[in-house]
């Protein structure tokens, strides 16, 4: 009985860890994607602050 809890208790505890890994990557993956944004948003603010510094000094 208790080599069957104990076997079962194994499988558990690789399939968690297994949805941790892939978790993991989500997260990473879901940082990646987070960071790239900001990067992007980051860049297209400056450009649009460019053009109204371009604006204002034309005034």
């Amino acid at each position: 009985m208790r080599g069957i809890i104990n076997k079962n208790v194994s499988i558990l505890n690789n399939t968690l860890k297994f949805k941790s890994i892939r978790v993991d990557i989500l997260a990473k993956v879901i940082r990646l994607w987070i960071n790239w944004n900001l990067w992007l948003w980051l860049v297209n603010g400056f450009r649009l602050y460019g053009k109204y510094l371009g604006w204002v000094y034309r005034l």
